[in-house]
């Protein structure tokens, strides 16, 4: 499942057997976030697909563009895949994704849930599909008493660009700040430690360095007084919808 080379096959099966107006497709298994990415074959010594491993299969099959996506939604029922890294390299395949910041529980999407609201509305669009998904999802873990810690957001692609340009200034502009003062670096990681963060930072858990950027923009909002609102603005205006438990209230999608 690791494979490139079974992705892409399975994109052509599915492209010539299943022709439909409107496509979805969901990744399942395990999600590592933007370096390791998702569907982790726990037998091929966990070998998993990267981003640029799911852009390269998609781009053998569809025919990729910004303006006209092949997919109406994409989905990761796993852990860890709602980051601006993902996004952006699905910018072009599809209109929508749905994915989770922090770890899932073992219970993942509830099918049933979502299914059902498809079949009563064939005709729904990939932000209605997501939000029922995002819905049921947080039904089902509240249902099995994991609601706490659970995260689920609906991202418009098409608007990514706007926001990675931001997150791209952003940047550019706390570089310049430490270019200037270095002792900006310690004051940044000091607000960095203190952001939202997810899948772990501890020694015992492992490190996965994945901060919510909407609650660092925040709180760097009184520094990088140039960048910071323009993030939180473009991120405000890509995440169309998110749910997430009592314990997760910060996170931003």
């Amino acid at each position: 499942m690791g494979s490139k080379d079974t992705l892409s096959s399975f994109l052509a099966f599915g492209k010539a057997h299943y022709p439909a107006a409107k496509t979805g497709f969901i990744f399942w298994n395990h999600g590592g976030g933007s370096v390791s990415g998702a569907a982790f074959d726990e037998i091929y010594g966990y070998d998993s697909l990267t981003l640029d491993e799911m852009y390269a299969a998609f781009s053998e099959i569809y025919e990729l563009s910004e303006e006209n996506q092949p997919f109406e939604l994409i989905g990761f029922d796993t852990c860890l895949m709602a980051t601006v890294d993902t996004a952006y390299t699905f910018s072009d395949i599809g209109k929508y994704l749905v994915a989770s910041q922090e770890l899932e529980p073992g219970n993942g999407w509830l099918y049933s849930g979502w299914l059902g609201a498809l079949a009563q509305n064939p005709e729904m669009s990939g932000a209605e599909l997501g939000r029922a998904i995002c819905d049921s999802y947080m039904d089902g873990c509240i249902a099995v008493g994991t609601a706490d810690n659970a995260t689920l957001s609906l991202t418009n692609l098409s608007k990514v660009g706007q926001l990675v340009t931001a997150y791209d200034n952003f940047g550019k502009e706390a570089l310049a700040y430490a270019c200037a003062d270095p002792s900006f670096f310690s004051a940044f990681a000091r607000i960095a430690v203190a952001t939202a963060n997810y899948g772990g930072n501890t020694k015992e858990q492992g490190f996965t360095n994945m901060a919510d950027l909407g609650d660092l923009a925040y709180k760097t909002s009184d520094t990088l007084t140039e960048t910071a609102g323009a993030v939180l603005a473009a991120l405000n205006d890509c995440v169309e919808y998110t749910v997430s438990g009592q314990y997760r209230a910060e996170a931003t999608g």
